[in-house]
Formats: C-alpha cells, structure tokens, sequence
C-alpha cells in the first residue's frame, strides 16, 4: 500500500473537489461523505459530511502537525477491510432509519 500513498492522497483530494462542484451543481440534493481507514484496525475518520466540508488527506509525518480539515494518512499493519466495511454500513443503516 505504500507504494501507492501519493496516489491515494491525490485520488481522495481530487473526489472531494468533485463531490463539492456536485454540490455546487444539484444544490436539491443532500450530499453526505464519510471516510473509513483500514489497517489492523478499522476507524471511522469523518462521517455524514457535507462536501463543502475542506477535509483533505496528506501524507503523514513526525512534526507535530494537527489541522481539523486535514487527516494525515499512513498505510500500515494488516488490512482489516471487511471489518471497516461493516462498521461503515451499520453506520449508514443507523442513519437512513
């Protein structure tokens, strides 16, 4: 996963521009976006943000660097994917009912 680090910080960035122009776009429709991370352990970064949120991933790093709209992000451990994927649909179910 290392290997692919900038790519995903480049990737996550560029589809919260996206969702935010969407928004921008159909101002009728609710846009809700949560971040789940993975590794050995799940954790629900954010959840049931609106686009025009300024959230943003980067690289994370030694200095002390904490921002509110900034998740510092670092590949490592095992993967635990199936276990952040069922947290983050029961966190979707408990808020649609």
């Amino acid at each position: 996963m290392g290997d692919c680090l900038n790519e995903t910080i480049i990737g996550f960035n560029k589809q919260m521009e996206s969702f935010a122009k969407l928004q921008e776009q159909h101002p009728e429709q609710e846009f809700l976006i949560s971040l789940s991370t993975f590794n050995s352990e799940s954790k629900i970064q954010f959840e049931f943000l609106k686009p025009s949120s300024s959230i943003s991933l980067t690289q994370w790093s030694r200095w002390w660097h904490k921002s509110v709209d900034q998740i510092q992000y670092s590949p490592s451990g095992i993967t635990a994917l199936y276990d952040v994927i069922g947290k983050s649909c029961q966190s979707i179910m408990r808020r649609v009912r």
